[in-house]
């Protein structure tokens, strides 16, 4: 009991732990500097159980508020539940799909006994922000042009290498169509440029049209195969 009265009492003390201003507020505040708490706590015993469980109710809605209230307009209240359902309404589908997508790649990724190491997932994210420095720009700032967190971005590259590893057997390039790439737009390659990087990049390029090609054929495939149970409709 003392180490309640005493987190009360010191609750109302801190400078940094002001009440938001409003007249109950300042009426608790008020209320607790004047009396000696212990004095008054011991003489009203079953008294003071209800103030500490109504001041812990109050103060805990007053913290909780923000995850159930989106905003206010002169006082009226725009709830985050109307938020949701609006979300929902026009965009649920298109995000459940997209989430059923990244769960059907990471079944199949963890079925094939593919795993990506977060080695893998650093090489990438430094050759991404070494290719942006190149143009004058960061990853955060790209990042937040996009909207999209660093963690976001880490789980879009797991999920595109899980593709790779995935589609790699219906995704090969041989040198033939990679000297036949690089013959049918040599026009535009650069004078005095190194024909082996220029292979290793061409080489990339048609790995990455050919896993896009098949992508959706594997996908449509395995969702067909797939127990999805939709239990929610948009």
């Amino acid at each position: 009991m003392k180490k309640i009265l005493n987190k009360i009492k010191g609750f109302f003390k801190k400078s940094d732990n002001k009440l938001p201003k409003c007249n109950m507020c300042n009426k608790i505040k008020t209320f607790f500097k004047k009396i000696d708490l212990r004095k008054w706590f011991k003489e009203n015993k079953l008294l003071s159980i209800g103030v500490i469980a109504i001041l812990i109710a109050f103060l805990f809605g007053l913290f909780l508020k923000s995850y159930f209230i989106a905003a206010t307009i002169n006082g009226k209240p725009i709830s985050r539940s109307m938020v949701v359902r609006r979300l929902e309404k026009n965009q649920g589908l298109t995000t459940l799909n997209s989430i059923i997508t990244e769960e059907l790649i990471r079944q199949e990724g963890k079925k094939k006994g593919i795993k990506i190491t977060k080695e893998e997932i650093n090489d990438e994210m430094t050759n991404i922000e070494e290719s942006l420095k190149g143009q004058n720009q960061t990853l955060e700032e790209i990042l937040a042009s996009q909207g999209m967190t660093r963690d976001e971005l880490i789980e879009n590259i797991e999920l595109q290498k899980l593709i790779e590893r995935i589609l790699a057997d219906k995704a090969t390039v041989t040198d033939e169509e990679v000297q036949k790439y690089i013959d049918d737009n040599k026009a535009s390659l650069p004078e005095g440029t190194n024909m082996e990087d220029v292979k290793t990049l061409v080489k990339q390029q048609l790995v990455q049209q050919k896993i896009s090609t098949e992508f959706q054929t594997w996908l449509d495939s395995i969702r067909k195969d797939a127990k999805i149970n939709i239990l929610v409709k948009y």
